[in-house]
């Protein structure tokens, strides 16, 4: 986890955030930081997918950020927040997905509301 701190501190993003954002504890993050502990292979791959690089540069194993490559030509096309929205989402349990999601549609369903008056 050479440069999960690295990435952490670029996103300026705290320890506790991204647990929250993973699913852990802040100690843990802690914890891979200061490589005591070693997260196990679907931890790799979803840290890499919060941030968006390969788990070998994750891991120091590569000095390009392997940035990898969507099929999807639409979500090439992000803007830097959207990205960061579908990062975030995709970093929730699949419950509070639902709940973003329905808080989402009653936000924009509010908004289609005043527009009409």
């Amino acid at each position: 986890m050479f440069r999960l701190k690295e990435l952490r501190t670029d996103r300026k993003i705290t320890q506790k955030e991204l647990s929250s954002i993973l699913g852990v504890s802040p100690a843990l993050i802690g914890f891979y930081e200061n490589e005591i502990n070693h997260p196990a292979p679907n931890m790799l791959i979803k840290i890499a997918d919060f941030f968006g690089c390969s788990v070998d540069y994750l891991l120091g194993r590569e000095d390009d950020f392997g940035i990898i490559s969507s099929a999807n030509s639409e979500e090439e096309n992000l803007t830097e927040l959207e990205r960061e929205l579908v990062d975030l989402f995709r970093a929730l349990p699949e419950l509070r997905q639902e709940t973003m999601l329905d808080s989402l549609r009653g936000m924009v369903a509010l908004q289609e509301k005043r527009k009409r008056g």
